[in-house]
């Protein structure tokens, strides 16, 4: 029986989390590929974990135990009927409305049921399980939890880079039936004693005695699962934005939450309030450090910093939550507000925070609610005696004391950070060189991220700009006279500039002939249409809305340009995949790609099949231009692999940033056969030719992306093509 058992237990949690990456790396390229993406099938698979653990607490309550396994059964053979589970086409997102409920209502259609029976089994099987070995079912819990963690450490070490996308989710159908058929025989036989059969809760005698958890209590439960949660979601958009949104990345988080669960549950012993609360105190002050410096801090030092404070939180939340464990006979009712509680907090982070709080503060506010766990449970045991009568330590005053200490530290911090900025405004100012402090003109969030549009007065004029996250999207002088520069990655002298300015067709006799049609994706500000000329038509690719309203009102690169201009709501890649399949629009002269958000790499905008779309839409004699700037990760041979690979030769330049211009450095990647401008590029100093004998060639496709491949040894600034303009402009 514990055999039979714990293997049905294992596979059930296995599946469980091998689903979750696969599914959505199948959905990603549909929605934008934005962390949000990631963010919502959490939340999804959360709200479908607390249903099955309803399923499985009523079962319990209003069926007789022997029963039970039957009408299991047959639940698992429904959803052996939505097998296999690959989603269908018909559910790529067609415009820019917030797809989070599409995405809710694919994953419902695709794995709701299937995933649905995965979770509720564990839950049943400790349940019937208890009826034989009342004092052992919560070690079933730490097995389920370490299958999980497997699964997910396997997806993107082992399954993803050696498994296409389809032959992965046929595995994982024959695996759902093969655990299927073990959950049926191992409990074919299951009798409950003759003292529970008479009850429909499947009780002892001896139940009657038992006092059901308090409403306080419960409340707990919930409360604590809600914000482990809460902080697993938060680290893991805090990672994602800033460098890819990719399994590799989701795992890392996702599998430390796990291992919080297996630890409390294995054993008590794992769990050490007092060790725990002074790491919680420093990993918190570290990460509160690094969240305004995030743009000049190495990922890894990030990685380590969000992925240790988060899970020392959950190790807190989840440590409290086993001290609370109720006896066996509450088993699925315990279960049950824990699921509550995660997918409650699955709604704050995903769906609630977007709408309440124009930034990212989840993070900061699961920190704070943590702290206030700590306070609440030291309170709680203040006068609680050790079992040895030793005398007890006062914890909770060394917890305040240090709680103000951080405190009194992180203001100290702050207050000398502002000092020193008031410092050198008053020294530029003085030398009329100075700035002013931004000023915000306009904040937004929704599902593609959080955008800020702010004023600045400098020595050479006043600027606009607009950033996601700590990153500057685009800038613009308010004064006429200066208003249609192209200033930030788009100067003159940058690669694109070179390209729209010197592509053959400018030079043309005729001024028929000296007109391009120009493909942009990402609209950012809309600092490309300064480039157009009388006759020019630009189409921008955007996928926000939001992006879209505040270049229309805060900047008028748009509405001053002498082109015709066009802007497509919804993803680049679906766009022009729609643009190929109607086949009646012209084939673009240049094709620019720069549609980072934050500073997180579009994986599905640079796979090998994208890439074909961009032949397909690409003029004979076209450019492609590609915007690669990225403090950590070196995209140039991925690039260079992929054109190569198109017929296009490669030239990419670095651009130094010119304060007295208005540009940052940027790092442009540019391909053509276009032979006339070969010929310029060869001539021109600033660029370099990719050789693919040479260089290293990496291929990226939609079923595989190898990240480690394309990490940056260092990211200093002789290095790193991109390490000081990237998030180097003014903070909102």
């Amino acid at each position: 029986m514990r055999i039979g058992y714990g293997l049905t237990t294992f596979l059930s949690a296995f599946l469980l989390f091998q689903v979750q990456p696969m599914v959505a790396r199948f959905i990603l390229p549909w929605f934008g590929g934005t962390p949000d993406t990631w963010t919502t099938c959490l939340l999804f698979f959360q709200a479908t974990l607390f249903a099955g653990y309803l399923y499985a607490w009523l079962l319990t309550r209003v069926t007789r135990p022997e029963r039970q396994p039957v009408i299991h059964a047959a639940v698992l053979l429904g959803a052996t009927l939505l097998l296999p589970i690959i989603p269908s086409p018909d559910w790529k997102e067609s415009t820019g409305t917030h797809p989070a409920l599409r995405i809710v209502l694919l994953l419902s259609v695709t794995v709701g049921l299937p995933y649905l029976a995965l979770s509720a089994t564990a839950p049943l099987v400790q349940r019937w399980f208890s009826f034989h070995e009342r004092d052992r079912p919560y070690r079933f819990f730490s097995l389920s939890n370490l299958g999980s963690l497997l699964a997910l450490v396997s997806y993107p070490l082992v399954i993803e880079p050696q498994v296409p996308l389809r032959i992965q989710a046929w595995m994982w159908s024959v695996g759902f039936v093969v655990f299927g058929v073990v959950c049926i025989a191992s409990t074919r036989r299951f009798r409950p004693p003759a003292a529970a059969g008479g009850t429909a809760t499947g009780g002892r005698s001896e139940d009657q005695t038992l006092q059901p958890p308090r409403l306080r209590d419960q409340i707990q439960w919930l409360v604590y699962s809600a914000v482990g949660s809460m902080m697993l979601l938060a680290a893991t958009n805090q990672i994602s934005q800033d460098v890819a949104v990719v399994p590799l990345l989701w795992v890392a988080p996702l599998a430390l939450y796990l291992l919080t669960f297996i630890l409390c549950f294995d054993n008590p012993r794992w769990y050490v309030r007092g060790l725990c609360t002074p790491l919680f105190l420093t990993l918190a002050v570290m990460a509160l450090q690094a969240l305004p410096r995030g743009a000049n801090l190495h990922f890894i030092w990030q990685l380590l910093i969000y992925c240790g404070t988060m899970w020392v939180t959950c190790l807190i939340c989840h440590g409290e939550l086993a001290r609370m464990k109720p006896p066996p006979e509450f088993l699925t009712s315990y279960y049950l507000w824990m699921a509550a509680g995660g997918a409650l907090g699955g709604v704050f982070v995903a769906v609630l925070a977007p709408l309440m709080f124009p930034m990212l503060l989840e993070f900061e506010i699961s920190l704070a609610l943590c702290a206030l766990i700590l306070l609440v449970v030291y309170y709680r045991d203040r006068w609680r005696v050790p079992a040895s009568g030793r005398s007890r330590v006062p914890w909770p005053v060394i917890y305040v004391l240090a709680l103000t200490g951080v405190a009194i530290v992180a203001l100290l911090n702050e207050s000398r950070a502002l000092l020193e900025q008031y410092g050198r405004n008053r020294t530029r100012a003085a030398s009329g060189t100075g700035r002013e402090p931004a000023r915000i003109l306009a904040r937004t969030r929704n599902f593609y991220g959080a955008l800020v549009v702010s004023r600045a007065r400098r020595s050479e004029g006043t600027r606009r700009s607009m950033s996601h996250g700590r990153i500057v999207h685009g800038e613009q002088y308010e004064e006429s006279a200066l208003s249609r520069v192209p200033l930030t990655y788009y100067g003159t002298n940058s690669g694109v500039g070179f390209a729209l300015l010197e592509h053959p067709r400018r030079h043309a006799s005729s001024p028929e002939d000296r007109t391009l049609r120009i493909a942009d994706i990402g609209m950012g500000v809309g600092t490309v249409a300064a480039y157009g000329q009388s006759g020019d038509r630009i189409k921008f690719f955007e996928i926000n809305p939001d992006v879209i309203a505040l270049a229309r009102k805060h900047f008028t690169y748009v509405s001053d340009s002498a082109a015709q201009v066009e802007v497509v709501v919804g993803d680049g890649r679906l766009s022009l995949e729609r643009e190929c399949a109607t086949s009646r629009e012209p084939r673009h002269d240049v094709l620019i790609v720069d549609a980072f958000s934050g500073d997180a790499v579009p994986v599905h905008l640079l796979t090998r099949e994208c890439f074909r779309t961009y032949g397909d839409r690409l003029a004979e004699d076209g450019i492609l231009a590609f915007h690669v700037s990225s403090r950590f990760l070196d995209l140039t041979p991925l690039v260079g692999t992929l054109c190569a690979e198109m017929g296009l030769r490669t030239f990419w330049k670095d651009t130094p940033a010119s304060p007295k211009e208005g540009t940052r450095r940027a790092f442009w990647v540019l391909a053509t056969r276009n032979e006339a401008f070969l010929v310029k590029l060869e001539s021109n100093q600033g660029f370099t030719e990719y050789s693919k004998a040479t260089q290293r060639q990496i291929v990226w496709t939609d079923d595989h992306v190898n990240l480690l491949a394309i990490f940056r040894e260092r990211t200093g600034a002789k290095d790193t093509p991109a390490s000081t303009q990237v998030g180097s402009g003014p903070k909102p």
